[in-house]
């Protein structure tokens, strides 16, 4: 009997042996090259929802599921040993998504440079826009140059849309650009009832009519986050003031695109059509208590609110798919009787258009915890902040010392990622790890890209002024 159950034992030990070899082997018509290139594929392309990230101590930690997800993190920053805050909000893929009843303004630039293509393809692309815009939603068109007229406004159905197509082919060009003209007139058409609401704003100018300062853009944004109007700008060709739509956008919560060929802006109009109505929430804010004795130093990235010990932070509306986050820097937790903070997502339910509040309560770290996930959103604010210094060190012809400050950048970036308090954290979370590879990659392609010298001719400036766009955005999408 005993002799039965032992071959039995080892017939059994083999089976499973076999199994895994089968399981965990690579395909046979795969060489090791090719082996290679498919895993650095899935690095490259990991996705980094905070559930993938790696679990610091529960009680510097917290998670919450929902139609929005909310998870909060706390770390010591390495080098100033001040303490980090980290909340993340993400949706799913297939979240539930608003019903028809979205709110969208076309607002676009009829300037005398806008001529030839340029015009073409913005009168495409806001015919695409309101092609993808479903019935029941509505739809105002703003064109601007010297001053802003109202084209077309309605709710969508079979005989609006050919209306506003028809209105769209009809807009004509004109003089100057008053890019604040166009905003505040879509600001005014803007239906009062309930719904999701979004401007799309595209200009290949500055703003040389109107309001004009950085400042008084920002206030503008503000305005519209205020009514629950976010803006989305799209930066044309390479001439456009990228600052000033910027502005607007990051008031707003909203985000800014560059685009460098008007035959892309079908492409950019209609899915930012599809991403407002994939919406899943709407004036969604965040919003902590410091505990007693601890110091807020700053929300990195994000304009935010104070009265007393209470911060708020506005993130507008949020897509299927969408992550947000917001890096919280603070001091003198440590010493505090009750280092915790406490902790509230509101938002407004696409859907069902009924407030949402989850709340939770995060303790922050104590001297020497160090989470992999908090660091490297810390990292992109640091390469973000590059990117922009070495733009303006460009538009002073000195690229020498652009290409220095990228380098720099991504020095201390990757010693933060070979840190002895990381390797654990990052071998745990190919997420997190995936993610400083993307910003070393981001920083080595803008520093190769800057020129040795000044660049000469046409051909040249335009590709210097490419690059600083690209640069400026990527710069605002690492900060989102």
């Amino acid at each position: 009997m005993r002799v039965g159950r032992f071959l039995l034992l080892l017939f059994l030990c083999c089976t499973v042996s076999a199994l895994g070899v089968a399981w965990f082997a690579p395909p046979h018509n795969q060489t090791p090259q090719q082996r290679e290139v498919e895993a650095e594929a899935e690095l490259a392309d990991a996705p980094a929802p905070p559930s993938a990230r790696p679990a610091p101590n529960p009680n510097t930690a917290f998670q919450l599921e929902g139609p929005l997800r909310f998870a909060g993190r706390s770390s010591i920053d390495a080098a100033s040993n001040d303490e980090l805050v980290l909340f993340e909000i993400s949706t799913d893929e297939k979240a539930k998504s608003t019903a028809a009843g979205v709110n969208l303004a076309l607002v676009m630039d009829r300037s005398g440079s806008m001529n030839g293509a340029r015009i073409t393809n913005a009168k495409r692309a806001a015919q695409a826009a309101i092609a993808a815009l479903r019935e029941g939603d509505y739809v105002v068109v703003v064109t601007f140059d010297t001053a802003a007229e109202t084209v077309f406004r309605g709710r969508i159905d079979a005989a609006s849309r050919l209306a506003a197509a028809h209105a769209i082919d009809k807009i004509a060009l004109g003089g100057d650009t008053c890019v604040s003209c166009g905003v505040n007139e879509a600001l005014k058409s803007m239906p009062s009832e309930s719904g999701l609401k979004r401007i799309v704003l595209l200009s290949d100018g500055d703003a040389n009519v109107g309001i004009r300062t950085i400042e008084d853009f920002q206030r503008l944004g503000q305005q519209a986050a205020r009514e629950a109007v976010s803006i989305t700008s799209v930066g044309l060709d390479v001439h456009y003031n990228e600052r000033v739509l910027t502005a607007l956008s990051e008031a707003s919560n909203g985000r800014h695109i560059f685009s460098d060929r008007p035959e892309e802006l079908s492409a950019v109009f209609a899915q930012e059509a599809d991403r407002l109505a994939g919406s899943v929430a709407d004036k969604t804010e965040v919003s902590f208590t410091l505990p007693p004795s601890v110091e807020l130093v700053t929300v990195v990235d994000r304009a935010f609110t104070r009265e007393g010990d209470a911060v708020r932070v506005t993130l507008g509306p949020l897509s299927r798919g969408e992550r947000k986050t917001i890096l919280v820097r603070v001091r003198g937790g440590r010493r505090a009787i009750d280092p915790r903070l406490f902790a509230t997502l509101r938002y407004e339910d696409a859907s069902t258009r009924r407030m949402v509040d989850s709340s939770s309560t995060l303790a922050l770290a104590t001297e020497g915890e160090v989470d992999a996930a908090v660091a490297e959103r810390a990292a992109r604010t640091q390469a973000a902040g590059a990117l922009r210094e070495a733009n303006e060190l460009m538009a002073r012809g000195k690229f020498e010392a652009a290409r220095a400050t990228l380098g720099s950048a991504r020095a201390a970036i990757a010693g933060t990622a070979r840190a002895p308090a990381m390797a654990m954290a990052l071998t745990s979370s190919s997420a997190v790890a995936a993610d400083f590879n993307r910003q070393l990659e981001t920083l080595e392609r803008a520093e190769n890209a800057v020129p040795r010298a000044t660049p000469v001719g046409s051909a040249g400036d335009r590709s210097l002024r490419v690059q600083q766009k690209q640069n400026w955005t990527l710069s605002r999408a690492l900060g989102f």
